[in-house]
């Protein structure tokens, strides 16, 4: 049987690739970089010859180059995905084109609805959702704090939308997790009411905060702590 360190990096993959290697490169060795960059100046010349982003391995072969196998991928994925998009010298972000096509779960607003993309559990295909409000913002700000468990938004299936996202229409999780804490008491990834202070100091609740952020999240559950108990706010510590 074939091993990911085996097979080859699927076309939707490396599609993928294409905007993940745009992001920040802080989880790497400095070992790392030089493959980074290689990898960045080959989909340059994809883009550059008019080739999809999926003729990189071939351009990377002729060059007497490692390919990217489905394990290098991940291994790419588990440390680019979620992380802020890079900026150039003059402090502008990189720019992935009006154009470009969404590759990346995660947040997009797209003519002012909130979308979440996700794969199936298969891994083969993505999907986007539909931010649906069960309540105005007045509604929730009343409710917060008050202990009463409620939804102010759900997610509901959008068939046929994940095609007419773009990358650039992307929503970085620390932006999302500010607005809808700020505006909405509620977390931007269940939906569930904020009550506990320690939740509304973060915008997002433990769990979610959690799966949201990964291992950056402990810094910022340890700093809010920090914050709270010096102004003497008492908090649930799950």
């Amino acid at each position: 049987m074939t091993s990911k360190e085996q097979m080859l990096a699927s076309p939707k993959q490396l599609k993928w690739l294409k905007s993940l290697i745009k992001r920040e490169w802080t989880d790497f060795d400095e070992k790392w970089v030089p493959r980074l960059e290689q990898i960045e100046a080959t989909f340059a010349v994809c883009e550059a010859q008019g080739y999809d982003p999926d003729m990189i391995n071939i351009l990377l072969a002729s060059q007497d180059q490692k390919q990217i196998t489905m394990a290098g991928f991940d291994y790419l994925l588990e440390r680019l995905n979620g992380k802020p998009f890079r900026k150039t010298e003059g402090g502008q972000q990189l720019s992935l084109g009006d154009e470009t096509p969404a590759t990346e779960d995660g947040y997009y607003k797209h003519d002012g609805t909130y979308f979440r993309v996700v794969h199936n559990r298969a891994g083969t295909n993505q999907y986007a959702h539909r931010m649906k409000f069960l309540m105005s913002p007045e509604e929730a700000k009343a409710l917060a704090g008050t202990g009463t468990k409620a939804k102010v938004f759900t997610w509901v299936y959008a068939p046929g939308v994940f095609g007419k996202l773009k990358a650039n229409e992307m929503v970085e999780d620390q932006t999302l997790t500010e607005a809808f804490g700020g505006l909405y008491s509620a977390c931007c990834r269940c939906g569930a009411l904020l009550n506990d202070p320690l939740s509304v100091k973060l915008n997002i609740g433990p769990v979610c905060g959690g799966r949201v952020f990964g291992e950056k999240f402990k810094g910022m559950l340890k700093q809010a702590k920090a914050e709270l108990d010096s102004n003497n706010v008492s908090y649930v510590d799950g």
